[in-house]
């Protein structure tokens, strides 16, 4: 049996601190198996780094790994200690929202987009603006669907993905929510 230490070790993501993809994975049945018991709101966000390739191949990998960490932390900090971060892939993040309804995952969404608007990176001795593109999905809106064939969880995620892309396709540094909001 594996110490607790190296258990949790494998759950967090080594350059940015938050937690990774596995441990949002399992939490997120879990969650929403909670969210349905207790007749709870819960959302995710989808959220993507505008532009990082772009970046990365500007400014180098190890510029690209400051921008992932100021973004991981800029995240985390604008959550509650009961929500989820977890770093999904190389320049994305997923959160999950306990206990916020589409209208107070859209307002989080919001706040965290524009403090990462705000907050400028300094990268090879310039002041670099970053930005983000957050899509949102509600498990209530979603489970109101229930001709679907894919669990809840993969629903959330797609859906949020699929507003996070279409942010990205109409000029990115926004927040969309699903179904698709103006």
């Amino acid at each position: 049996m594996l110490p607790e230490r190296q258990i949790n070790l494998g759950l967090i993501d080594f350059l940015t601190g938050i937690n990774n993809r596995r441990y949002f994975d399992e939490r997120l049945p879990k969650e929403i198996s909670h969210s349905r018991r207790y007749q709870k709101s819960l959302s995710c966000l989808f959220i993507g780094i505008d532009c990082f390739e772009q970046y990365k191949k500007s400014y180098g990998y190890i510029n690209g790994d400051k921008i992932l960490k100021q973004v991981a932390q800029k995240i985390w900090r604008g959550l509650r200690t009961t929500d989820i971060v977890g770093r999904y892939n190389e320049e994305e993040f997923v959160v999950l929202l306990i206990e916020a309804d589409i209208d107070r995952a859209r307002s989080v969404a919001e706040r965290i987009q524009q403090n990462i608007q705000n907050q400028q990176i300094e990268l090879e001795g310039q002041a670099i603006e970053i930005t983000i593109s957050i899509g949102v999905s509600d498990a209530q809106q979603l489970e109101k669907n229930d001709h679907c064939p894919k669990s809840l969880g993969e629903l959330m995620l797609a859906t949020a993905d699929r507003a996070l892309k279409n942010a990205k396709q109409i000029g990115r540094n926004q927040v969309k929510c699903m179904p698709l909001s103006a």
